[in-house]
């Protein structure tokens, strides 16, 4: 608050000295009096303008309302210093007050000697130019005060003003002079669930079908603080002593790209915790738990203890096993342990704040939720609304979005917290109103008036009357209420502000490492959070583990430090990670480096997000290898330019790369991560990183249907493997060459380089590569390319061969991304030799691939194929729905280079269904498609199909499609397509003989039948024969 005397230098004009001094002297002390009667704190005195300060040094949860409030009574005060002046003839005086509300730095400034506390930041100055903006004895308030206000003060918008100093324009607000402060607002809380009668009797029926062995799933959506996790407990309470086994897990910001982090937790605390901290007790601990369940094996042992970090693993049961296999066998023994405690007492298993699940717990549930059904178990997963889980279409699974209470509710719950005592109905009201619905609001914010008036009632007795209840008055959000709270704890608001660096949960040793107490001490401060409800408790330290109650509440104690102080705890938590719980720190490194990343020290939180993203990627998991790589180039970019650190940003973008392509598809990022990653590595001269660089660049170049600078970047990359000199590279090459050649139609050459790579491919010495190069395993896409050349070049048989390889391999991999392109190319080949049964069953696998590991450039395609085998088979309604879907969900996602493949297909699908119009669309669209992409793959067949749907449309006559057919059959012997051509040659056979050019017709039918020498059993050769026969 800034107070500043209208007219100061006329005054200083027309009074003496001694007497302007008297004046400022009485003008000052009436400042002061009318401050300090609301909480203020006097900061400086500028001639004859006065700031003021409220929320330090301590905080109150009506900080606004004071200062408005002693605003007005300096106004009031002034007045009537004016009013005497003028009645002993001196010249009076007149007053402006400004307030605004916003974050300071507080701290000594000044050197030796001569230190004064200043607030450091634009509020003063801003508060300064907002008095300016005021009429004589009035007060003006911005809006960001205006909002923490609430209707009890009335205004007048002075609308948006520009004031000096300040580079946006801000809209002011005027108190009415004539205000007189009424009695408080407030209300009061409960221990009873309210308003969510519905949500928990839903929630016991569902456990009623779970128990019994029919498994459900409940998914409670909310804004943070709506009532999730008390709905939980009230479920909880309800269930009795005789009830369900609970597992509880969270979910955290800080471990959201931590695989398996909420089950790897829950272990921890079920099963190793009190085991004591030796290998062999952590070991035999795990162990007997396994026994007890039935999973003694040692395979499953194995799996488990190398998630859990735990010593004694025969690691060498698991060389066997790839990276995928090892995560999906260990999703699978997580979820046989829970069906095995289960057996023994049917269980509910929470899963809070999902908002921030890793994508392996993720995976995990969605498992889990497939095969529920048989099992006794609940699980109920609380998250914000944000989050949109991808499980809510399954039979077992229900949801529950919690909306906000109405003020009668809000009352209700305001009117059960003080532990059966009253407070003023007014009191309880206006609560009710402030906290718009959110039962966390209402609960901490009356919690924090209560607390305050108990101090009150201790100091100042008289404070509980109406006439002084303002100062009482409810916070108008939750974080002032929280830092009033906190404020109050004395010497444990420190240990909270500590602990909140740690995140919402946090270890009891880990907190002693960086907060510097004795144990002592510290144990005391924890116990009064714990009395106060800012922190639950589980088990005695040193061995304790804590909760903050809320999110909210860690986020307002961690918003309380300032930055310079985070910094600094947030580097002793890294060192103490590092230097004393090496353990924790090897299993996380993504946490240590989140610590360096916020204690400003990026050269080290570079190499532990690289560990963590490297160890994700081998896990699979690629949207957690997102998450960590992407901040390590975060951290990466505030480090001074310098030859090191450009190579090190090349290191991490070929990295990221293959988890962008497998999770974002042809996006801008995967594209532009690559084009970086290739300018870099052209500066840099022959690497081996460079040559994943330029592969990467050419794949987006490939996948967004630029296929002409697709086809130089290969030429690049075929220069470069040779001049490298490493078979790696070389295999490399030519997986871009043949994807390359068939894109663009040229289907011969893809299938000699094809052969190629499937000679060179040796599974075990290339496992590595589906890491680095397009996220796949390069004889997976050698063999399922070679399927669709083979059956361009026609050799049918080999095609269905090959397409049998891809998957078989992909099946023993067991590598997600690698089963994709393997069912992709399945599908494609088994769409190009009419075997629509075998492309219906890959399509449906790769739409469940797609959906299942979230790999959008896919889907498209996926759906495309699965809805033309559908209205193929009859279902026309549904399969022609499907196809519109997948072509907008193909557009969508960027993926050009299949264009050709799924309007081919959805034309088949229209042409049957009788849709000429639609198909002509798509065939359209088709031609401009290969005309402006190069990608010519499967243009013969475009061009033939669209001067059929002309030519039976009416768009052009017989002579026009003849002449158009031919053209098409051209172009396929061009590329050496000949499947394509056969198609050509039959509609060309067809037209010839409604012209009377029968003979013309044979000759070229049995000349083109007797090039195949393979396939006679497929359906485009099996018609043609008998086209033939009937033409003889």
């Amino acid at each position: 608050m800034f107070a500043d005397v209208v007219g100061a230098t006329v005054l200083s004009g027309h009074l003496d000295p001694e007497a302007l001094r008297a004046l400022l002297r009485a003008y000052q002390h009436v400042c002061v009096e009318c401050t300090e009667r609301y909480g203020g704190h006097i900061h400086q005195y500028a001639g004859d303008g006065v700031l003021a300060y409220f929320g330090y040094p301590a905080a109150h949860d009506d900080d606004a309302e004071r200062a408005v409030l002693a605003g007005l009574a300096i106004v009031e005060g002034t007045q009537r210093l004016a009013l005497d002046l003028r009645q002993r003839g001196e010249e009076a005086i007149a007053v402006r007050v400004g307030i605004h509300t916003g974050l300071v730095v507080v701290g000594e400034m000044g050197a030796g000697n001569v230190r004064e506390v200043h607030a450091i930041g634009e509020t003063p100055n801003i508060a300064a130019r907002i008095q300016g903006e005021a009429a004589a004895d009035s007060v003006c308030i911005s809006a960001a005060t205006a909002r923490l206000l609430g209707p009890r003060f009335p205004t007048r918008s002075m609308g948006a003003r520009p004031l000096k100093g300040v580079a946006r324009e801000l809209n002011l607000f005027a108190i009415d002079a004539a205000f007189a402060a009424s009695g408080p607002e407030a209300r009061r809380p409960t221990a009873t669930l309210v308003g969510r009668e519905k949500e928990l009797l839903h929630l016991q029926e569902r456990w009623t079908l779970a128990r019994s062995g029919h498994g459900q799933a409940v998914l409670i959506s909310g804004e943070g603080g709506i009532g999730k996790s008390c709905l939980l407990a009230a479920f909880r309470e309800s269930a009795g002593a005789d009830g369900p086994a609970w597992r509880n897990v969270f979910c955290s910001p800080f471990f959201q790209n931590s695989a398996l982090h909420p089950m790897i937790d829950l272990i921890e605390r079920g099963v190793l915790r009190d085991s004591g901290d030796s290998p062999a007790e952590r070991s035999g601990a795990l162990s007997r738990a396994l026994e007890v369940a039935g999973l003694g094996d040692e395979t499953t042992f194995a799996l488990l203890a190398s998630l859990l970090g735990v010593a004694g693993a025969n690691e060498e049961s698991l060389h066997g096993l790839a990276p995928d296999q090892r995560k999906r066998r260990t999703l699978d023994a997580l979820i046989a342990w829970l069906g095995a405690d289960a057996q023994q007492t049917p269980l509910v298993m929470l899963v809070e704040d999902l908002h921030w699940v890793d994508a392996s717990t993720r995976d995990l549930l969605g498992t889990l939720l497939e095969r529920i059904a048989q099992m006794p178990i609940m699980v109920v997963l609380t998250f914000r609304p944000e989050f949109v889980p991808a499980w809510a279409l399954h039979g077992q699974v229900s949801t529950l979005p919690l909306s906000r209470l109405t003020p009668e509710q809000s009352t209700q719950v305001a009117l059960g917290i003080n532990g059966g005592k009253e407070l003023p109905l007014h009191i309880v009201e206006a609560v009710a109103r402030r906290t718009d619905g959110v039962p966390l609001f209402v609960e901490e914010l009356t919690k924090a008036m209560i607390e305050a008036q108990v101090i009150a009632e201790r100091e100042v007795p008289a404070l509980r009357t109406d006439a002084t209840a303002a100062a009482l008055e409810v916070p108008a959000t939750l974080r002032d209420s929280l830092t009033a709270r906190l404020d109050r704890l004395g010497d444990a608001k420190m240990v909270a502000q500590v602990a909140s660096v740690l995140g919402r949960e946090f270890d009891y040793a880990v907190l002693h490492a960086i907060c510097g107490l004795p144990h002592a001490d510290l144990e005391e401060r924890l116990a009064a959070l714990n009395r106060a409800e800012i922190i639950h408790q589980r088990g005695v330290p040193p061995r304790s583990h804590y909760v903050f109650k809320h999110a909210l509440i860690q986020e307002s104690a961690y918003d309380t430090l300032l930055k310079s102080t985070r910094s600094q705890y947030h580097r002793l938590a890294a060192n103490a990670y590092v230097q004393t719980f090496d353990e924790l720190a090897q299993a996380h490194p993504e946490l240590v480096a989140h610590h360096y990343s916020r204690a400003l020290m990026p050269a080290q939180a570079i190499d532990y997000w690289q560990r963590a993203g490297d160890v994700a990627i081998l896990r699979s998991g690629y949207s957690e290898a997102i998450g960590h790589l992407g901040a390590a180039l975060e951290q990466l970019a505030l480090l001074p330019e310098s030859p090191e650190r450009t190579k090190t940003e090349l290191v991490l973008r070929v990295t990221i790369g293959p988890a962008f392509f497998a999770t974002k598809s042809f996006a801008p990022e995967t594209v532009d991560n690559y084009a970086r990653a290739s300018g870099i590595a052209e500066t840099l001269g022959d690497s081996p990183e460079g040559f994943m660089a330029l592969w990467g660049d050419w794949i987006t170049k490939n996948g967004t249907s630029r296929m002409l600078e697709a086809a130089r970047r290969t030429d690049d990359l075929v220069a470069l493997a040779r001049r490298l000199g490493n078979e790696e590279f070389v295999l490399q090459a030519h997986h871009a060459r043949w994807t390359n050649s068939y894109m663009m139609g040229d289907a011969r050459a893809s299938r000699t380089d094809t052969l190629v790579g499937i000679r060179l491919y040796d599974r075990e010495r290339h496992q590595h590569h589906r890491h680095i190069y397009g996220g796949h395993d390069p004889g997976i896409c050698a063999c399922g390319t070679g399927a669709n050349a083979a059956w361009l070049t026609g050799y049918a048989d080999e095609a269905l061969q090959l397409a049998d390889r891809a998957v078989a391999i992909a099946e023993e991999i067991e590598h997600p991304f690698s089963q994709s392109i393997a069912c992709m190319w399945a599908t494609l080949a088994a769409c190009g030799t009419r075997d629509y049964a075998r492309a219906r069953e890959r399509a449906e696998t790769l739409l469940q691939l797609a959906d299942r590991h979230s790999f959008p450039v896919w889907r498209g395609v996926a759906m495309v194929a699965c809805g033309a085998c559908r209205a193929l088979a009859g279902e026309t309604e549904f399969g022609l729905k499907l196809i519109g879907e997948g072509l907008v969900e193909q557009r969508r996602n960027g993926n050009g280079s299949w264009l050709g493949f799924t309007l081919v297909t959805a034309v088949t699908a229209h042409m049957q269904c009788g849709n000429l119009g639609r198909a002509l669309e798509l065939l359209t669209e088709g031609l401009a498609h290969a005309e402006k992409s190069h990608a010519r793959v499967l243009l013969p067949e475009i061009e033939r199909l669209h001067a059929e749907v002309q030519l039976l449309t009416g768009q052009i006559d017989t002579r026009q499609a003849i002449l158009r057919v031919e053209a098409a059959a051209t172009h396929a012997r061009q590329q050496g397509a000949l499947a394509l051509e056969w198609r050509a040659t039959m509609a060309l056979a067809r037209l010839y003989a409604g012209v009377g050019r029968d003979d013309e017709a044979r000759a070229m039918l049995r000349g083109n039948y007797a090039a195949f020498t393979q396939g006679f059993s497929s359906p485009d050769l099996v018609e043609g024969k008998q086209l033939l026969d009937g033409m003889s």
